[in-house]
């Protein structure tokens, strides 16, 4: 057993006597192994008890999935690369499939969730937020006619219920997503929190008001 790392040999020996004792199929698991040249290779491992020669034996067969981990860890490491980015911009960043059910989004949007993780919102929709009916009507709305425009909105000014519920403003646009094929498959969206903003706006609209009434 040479050919299998050191730290899953005695792992690699029990499946194996498990076979020969019990004569079920080996259970399909993935392992490292030693090639003659010292590299190291992924295999998916499946076998089966065989009577070789009169003798009780198990036969493997092994698959090399090198290649296809290597394309994983390629992935993850973009994946990876790509929300540490997105958890840099200091504006909010989601994106939703077809159905309007969220796939994902940054640091920025998962605070104004009021959710800890992005495992506790992927697969939610709007309904499943703090957001009150009418605003999730207003937000779905507003997916839809991009989804099925295909063309942005910008700029959306419109009120929501913030995680800890008061209420501010914000600043959306959304974007349809597409595949290679250029069909719309869900939306990317960015919002900023204008709530200061539009305060100071109200705060110096009433001041003139006033100076104009005396």
């Amino acid at each position: 057993l040479d050919f299998i790392p050191s730290e899953n040999r005695e792992l690699v020996i029990e499946h194996i006597q498990h076979v020969l004792d019990k004569h079920e199929p080996l259970e399909c698991f993935e392992e490292s192994l030693i090639r003659m040249d010292g590299s190291v290779i992924d295999v998916y491992v499946t076998g089966t008890f065989i009577t070789y020669i009169g003798e009780p034996a198990i036969l493997l067969v092994l698959h090399d999935i090198t290649e296809r981990k290597k394309a994983e860890d390629a992935l993850r490491n973009s994946q990876y690369m790509l929300q540490t980015v997105l958890d840099s911009i200091p504006s909010a960043v989601f994106w939703k499939n077809r159905d309007l059910v969220y796939l994902g989004g940054n640091r920025a949007w998962l605070k104004a969730t009021g959710l800890k993780s992005l495992e506790k919102v992927i697969g939610k929709s709007d309904s499943d937020l703090p957001w009150e009916k009418e605003q999730t009507e207003s937000f779905q709305e507003n997916d839809r006619k991009v989804i099925e425009s295909g063309i942005p909105e910008y700029d959306i000014i419109e009120p929501f219920r913030q995680a800890d519920g008061t209420y501010g403003w914000a600043k959306t646009s959304k974007v349809p997503l597409l595949d290679k094929e250029g069909n719309v498959v869900g939306i990317l969206g960015t919002y900023e929190d204008i709530t200061e903003r539009k305060r100071a706006e109200e705060e110096l609209l009433l001041k003139h008001k006033q100076l104009l009434s005396i």
